[in-house]
């Protein structure tokens, strides 16, 4: 297991090894050709989800909530 995707993707992309990681953290390098990605067929598997939370009630800062938004919007764009 490893608590750092950056270094596991690199890892990867320079040597033989196979990984077990989602496609938001190896999107880019398999866009660029460094690493191939199949898919997982097994439904069970492929039960992950991403979320953004917020305190509720909370008012966010206008820059906090602009960021927050374009995260959410960048992550409705990329197919994960």
């Amino acid at each position: 297991m490893c608590e750092n995707p950056g270094a596991m993707v690199r890892f990867i992309a320079r040597s033989d090894a196979v990984g077990l990681i989602g496609m938001i953290s190896v999107g880019a390098e398999v866009e660029a050709g460094e690493v191939v990605a199949v898919p997982l067929l097994d439904e069970e598997l492929r039960q992950r989800s991403l979320q953004v939370q917020v305190q509720g009630g909370r008012e966010l800062p206008r820059a906090v909530r602009e960021f927050g938004e374009a995260v959410v919007g960048a992550l409705g764009a990329v197919e994960v």
